[in-house]
């Protein structure tokens, strides 16, 4: 009787065990994907990006051009697109100091309509209407507030950048 529960117990001792490591294995498991789970979004990224190119590569190959050339070529067609679309986005956008002078544009439009309201329909408190607009306006968020914010995603965008064009390369010269 004795032997027996001695049995038992070391059966559900090394269950115990067992169960442990395979929830700590799996436990690994999904710390890891969930780590790396936006370098597997850049790398799907890639692949499906020289999945669409490899047929131009491809081409090139059948005139006898040697596979390096046209990667190369359209990497540089990439970069040119993406320069150009980062010139036409920056030159869209105002600066800070423009965004400033609309801000103050907008409070004093917003000041001289609370006056023009107060003197012409003076049986109205037009003050809560307006204070609290302006007050929202004023209170805007300066970008310098967001700087972190931007930098962090940026480093991230980077890293991409870098991880997507590295994997293109490596698909396309790997052919199929």
């Amino acid at each position: 009787m004795q032997e027996s529960k001695s049995k038992q117990k070391t059966f559900l001792h090394i269950n115990f065990i067992k169960i442990t490591f395979y929830l700590f294995v799996i436990g690994v498991i999904v710390f890891a994907f969930y780590a790396f789970l936006p370098l597997l979004g850049a790398v799907i990224v890639a692949f499906i990006i020289a999945y669409l190119i490899n047929p131009v590569v491809d081409f090139f190959e059948r005139k006898q051009i040697i596979r390096l050339i046209p990667i190369t070529m359209i990497f540089i067609l990439i970069i040119l697109i993406i320069g150009l679309l980062a010139f036409a986005v920056k030159t869209s956008f105002p600066t800070q100091t423009e965004i400033a002078q609309m801000k103050q544009n907008v409070i004093t439009s917003l000041e001289e309509s609370k006056t023009y309201f107060n003197s012409k329909y003076d049986f109205f408190n037009w003050d809560d209407v307006f204070d609290p607009i302006m007050n929202s306006v004023n209170s805007g968020t300066n970008l310098t507030n967001q700087l972190p914010k931007l930098l962090s995603s940026l480093a991230g965008m980077s890293s991409l950048f870098l991880i997507i064009p590295f994997c293109i390369f490596v698909f396309l010269m790997n052919g199929r």
